[in-house]
């Protein structure tokens, strides 16, 4: 019983040590930027998946720290929207 105790305190307190503490999903950031390379699509999304990356000049970013002026922002399965 005490050496099942003792295992189990151990697991919990590594778990702890070394879970993630901060997810990048459950921050909220807000980006106003203009689109600065050539969009290239991708195809559509089906059995494979494409994503594509584009390019922003960021012209005010709240909720986190970026000291460059350029961002790249990976969009998976873009959506082609018509006018």
């Amino acid at each position: 019983m005490r050496q099942t105790f003792t295992i189990i305190l151990f697991l919990l307190l590594g778990l702890t040590a070394y879970s993630q503490k901060d997810s990048v999903r459950g921050k909220q950031f807000k980006l106003t930027g203009k689109i600065t390379g050539k969009i290239q699509l991708t195809p559509a999304c089906g059995i494979f998946a494409f994503a594509t990356v584009l390019q922003f000049e960021v012209t005010n970013l709240t909720g986190m720290t970026y000291k460059d002026k350029n961002l790249g922002i990976i969009v998976p399965c873009p959506v082609i929207l018509s006018s």
